[in-house]
């Protein structure tokens, strides 16, 4: 059978969209022509999140799929060899071994950390190939399926609605690193409105 897409994320500047599917496949279409793509296997479980992100001064492209696992792959050379897809590296990420699965991602472009959501119901948070370990933080009640961010403000939100705003810790986009403070929690029923008339 052919496979299901799960996520999907569009690289504008590279006229690119990246689908992850439900067997670990990860497939780069280019949309100056439907038939032009790059097909990837490196990872066994459905592709939960596809994000963009900065690893060792290379721009990469980061999916996490449902037993843990982070791919990385180069993009820097796409933009030079547009038929190959170069990995940088496979690894877990850092959620509980009894419940690994990463459902969201997030990237914070002024300290290079990535933040995962899983279905432990943790934040993890740490530097991408620098990092060994991850800080973990746990405010939510359900799996964390969804997360974004801007230079000092971290929305996560779950799969019982609940959403939850944190703040860098001291007030500095650069200084991530000293962790995140949880501001506001709106409840299931409240969530989502609460989350638009925030940013409204």
């Amino acid at each position: 059978r052919a496979s299901e897409i799960t996520y999907m994320y569009v690289l504008w500047d590279l006229s690119s969209v990246v689908t992850g599917h439900d067997d670990g496949t990860v497939t780069l279409w280019s949309t100056d022509s439907s038939t032009s793509k790059i097909v990837v296997r490196k990872l066994r479980h459905t592709v939960n999140s596809i994000i963009e992100g900065w690893a060792r001064q290379s721009r990469v492209l980061v999916v996490a799929d449902h037993s843990g696992t982070i791919a990385i792959w180069n993009l820097s050379f796409l933009i030079n060899n547009p038929t190959e897809l170069s990995l940088e590296s496979i690894s877990k990420g850092f959620h509980d071994p009894e419940d690994p699965s990463i459902l969201s991602m997030a990237f914070h472009m002024p300290t290079k950390m990535l933040i995962t959501g899983g279905s432990d119901c943790s934040l993890q948070v740490w530097r991408l190939g620098v990092d060994s370990g991850a800080t973990k933080y746990e405010a939510h009640m359900e799996p964390v399926c969804c997360i974004d961010m801007s230079d000092n403000l971290v929305l996560s939100g779950d799969m019982g609605g609940a959403v939850i705003l944190w703040a860098l810790a001291d007030g500095n986009s650069n200084r991530l690193t000293e962790g995140l403070r949880r501001l506001v929690m709106w409840p299931s029923d409240l969530g989502i409105r609460a989350v638009f008339c925030a940013l409204s």
